[in-house]
């Protein structure tokens, strides 16, 4: 399997990092300290802006990023329609 493009690493857990695969289903997501968060969009739970952005997991666990609700949304559609392909007309 080849390597995604854009941020090759994965930061996961307590500062371990791994390399990210493409088709891992992660997405860039900023934290407020400006840190940067690769994120699983399928373990993505809800979404809320409270006014921070705060990033509920399956797991139950909460993230809070700098990145906007919409902002958010737009990545995780984009990496699906890079995935699934577009809409189908007529769908």
């Amino acid at each position: 399997m080849g390597r995604a493009s854009g941020p090759p690493l994965c930061f996961c857990g307590a500062g371990s990092r791994r390399r990210a695969r493409e088709g891992s289903g992660v997405i860039a997501l900023t934290r407020l300290n400006g840190h940067p968060l690769m994120v699983n969009c399928d373990l993505i739970e809800s979404l809320e802006e409270t006014p921070d952005t705060v990033v509920t997991l399956t797991s139950g666990n909460k993230l809070i990023v700098r990145d906007s609700m919409l902002e958010v949304q737009r990545k995780i559609v984009e990496f699906k329609r890079k995935i699934y392909g577009p809409l189908e007309p007529g769908r």
